[in-house]
Protein backbone atom coordinates (compact mmCIF):
# COMPACT_ATOMS: atom_id res chain seq x y z
CA UNK A 1 0.00 0.00 0.00
CA UNK A 2 1.23 3.49 -0.77
CA UNK A 3 0.19 6.74 0.83
CA UNK A 4 0.94 9.46 -1.69
CA UNK A 5 0.12 12.21 0.78
CA UNK A 6 3.05 11.29 3.02
CA UNK A 7 5.19 9.24 0.64
CA UNK A 8 4.87 6.17 2.84
CA UNK A 9 4.46 2.54 1.89
CA UNK A 10 3.71 -0.67 3.73
CA UNK A 11 4.28 -4.19 2.52
CA UNK A 12 1.69 -6.77 3.46
CA UNK A 13 1.18 -10.35 2.32
CA UNK A 14 -0.89 -10.73 -0.86
CA UNK A 15 -3.46 -12.88 0.96
CA UNK A 16 -3.98 -10.13 3.53
CA UNK A 17 -4.29 -7.50 0.80
CA UNK A 18 -6.90 -9.63 -1.01
CA UNK A 19 -8.87 -10.02 2.22
CA UNK A 20 -8.79 -6.28 2.90
CA UNK A 21 -9.80 -5.54 -0.69
CA UNK A 22 -12.68 -8.01 -0.43
CA UNK A 23 -13.89 -6.41 2.80
CA UNK A 24 -13.68 -2.96 1.21
CA UNK A 25 -15.68 -4.16 -1.81
CA UNK A 26 -18.36 -5.64 0.46
CA UNK A 27 -18.57 -2.39 2.42
CA UNK A 28 -19.02 -0.42 -0.79
CA UNK A 29 -21.76 -2.75 -2.04
CA UNK A 30 -23.53 -2.42 1.33
CA UNK A 31 -23.33 1.39 1.12
CA UNK A 32 -24.80 1.63 -2.38
CA UNK A 33 -27.44 -1.10 -1.97
CA UNK A 34 -30.21 1.26 -0.75
CA UNK A 35 -29.65 3.57 -3.73
CA UNK A 36 -29.78 0.68 -6.18
CA UNK A 37 -32.98 -0.64 -4.61
CA UNK A 38 -34.62 2.80 -4.70
CA UNK A 39 -33.76 3.21 -8.38
CA UNK A 40 -35.51 -0.05 -9.20
CA UNK A 41 -38.80 1.71 -8.40
CA UNK A 42 -38.25 4.57 -10.86
CA UNK A 43 -40.28 4.06 -14.03
CA UNK A 44 -38.22 3.77 -17.21
CA UNK A 45 -39.90 6.83 -18.77
CA UNK A 46 -38.04 9.00 -16.27
CA UNK A 47 -34.67 7.86 -17.60
CA UNK A 48 -32.83 9.68 -20.37
CA UNK A 49 -30.12 8.43 -22.68
CA UNK A 50 -26.45 9.10 -22.09
CA UNK A 51 -26.36 11.30 -25.18
CA UNK A 52 -29.32 13.38 -23.96
CA UNK A 53 -27.69 13.76 -20.54
CA UNK A 54 -24.56 15.10 -22.22
CA UNK A 55 -26.63 17.56 -24.26
CA UNK A 56 -28.43 18.76 -21.14
CA UNK A 57 -25.06 19.26 -19.46
CA UNK A 58 -23.86 21.33 -22.42
CA UNK A 59 -21.51 18.78 -23.97
CA UNK A 60 -21.63 17.77 -27.60
CA UNK A 61 -19.55 15.95 -30.15
CA UNK A 62 -16.70 13.48 -29.87
CA UNK A 63 -14.07 13.86 -27.18
CA UNK A 64 -16.42 15.07 -24.49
Amino acid sequence: MVSFARNEAAMIPIAEYKLLKSLDDMKERKEIFPTVQARKNIPSEYYISYEDALKQAGYSGIGV
